[in-house]
């Protein structure tokens, strides 16, 4: 498996978007991050996780 498919789990979702846990959470339960639940247990693929980082980048825009 390429790194760029390799499974991370909440604390590493949390920490590459410099965000709590319990936010990685509450986004995972409501659906909004793709996530894959084995069990109990909530894992990220790292490329769906880059994917949506990037849909949900917000472009900047000049004011004059």
């Amino acid at each position: 498996m390429s790194s760029n498919n390799a499974y991370l789990t909440v604390e590493d979702v949390a920490k590459r978007m410099r965000v709590s846990r319990s936010w990685v959470y509450k986004k995972a339960h409501a659906g909004v991050i793709p996530h894959v639940r084995i069990g109990a247990v909530i894992r990220f693929v790292e490329k769906d996780i880059e994917t949506w980082i990037n849909a949900h980048k917000v472009n900047g825009c000049l004011k004059v």
